[in-house]
């Protein structure tokens, strides 16, 4: 509960921050699609290096600092995934088989970010830090062993987020942002664990709705 209360306390400053800055600066605003390739780095998952796409889909607010900067944040549904095939072997009945084990942890993800436009070129940096929200994870096995767990356990993280992205025009008023981002989910708040436990490589579009 405390740590819902945390994330839901970070998202109201944010909001109100994005709020503050209407009146004296446009502020744009767009939707999220995209995928993640994960690589999980937590111990229990040391050994499990196999690659699944995750989902990322939000909103995104923008507001200008000057003609160069800009602060970004947002709110985005994520999906962290992995999967791997594994084998093993029965000692009692030397019998052996494979089965193939997935990880689905879906977190709500709040990046707080500075933007940095590079000259007229439409291509633009980001840079800043990310939180990561944790509220359910589910481990999934198939094939000759086959069962399936759903952990509720939330966990709040946060780490550095950095990119590249371009802006696309596709009409006189429309135009999307083409994004490659990189999260390193690096410290566990309520516990203070040190280690990356994820690398979040995100491909997203956003759509500009100003």
């Amino acid at each position: 509960m405390k740590k819902a209360l945390i994330t839901f306390a970070l998202l109201m400053v944010t909001l109100n921050s994005i709020a503050q800055t209407k009146d004296k600066k446009e502020m744009l605003w767009g939707v999220n699609l995209g995928t993640n390739i994960n690589l999980f780095n937590q111990e229990k998952y040391l050994n499990e290096k196999g690659l699944a796409p995750g989902l990322l889909i939000g909103i995104n607010f923008e507001t200008p600092i000057n003609e160069k900067w800009l602060f970004k944040t947002g709110v985005n549904f994520v999906t962290k995934r992995n999967k791997a095939d594994k084998s093993f072997t029965n000692i009692n009945t030397n019998e052996s088989g494979s089965f193939t084990k997935t990880v689905n942890q879906r977190n709500i993800s709040i990046p707080l970010l500075l933007k940095h436009n590079i000259k007229q070129s439409g291509f633009y940096l980001n840079v800043g830090t990310v939180f990561y929200y944790q509220f359910n994870e589910k481990i999934s096995l198939k094939g000759d062993i086959s069962s399936s767990d759903t952990i509720n356990e939330t966990v709040l993280d946060t780490g550095l987020s950095f990119g590249i992205g371009k802006k696309v025009k596709i009409s006189a008023n429309d135009y999307l942002n083409i994004e490659l981002r990189n999260d390193l989910d690096v410290l566990t708040l309520q516990n203070k664990e040190y280690n990356i436990k994820t690398n979040i490589l995100n491909f997203m579009v956003t759509y500009n709705l100003n």
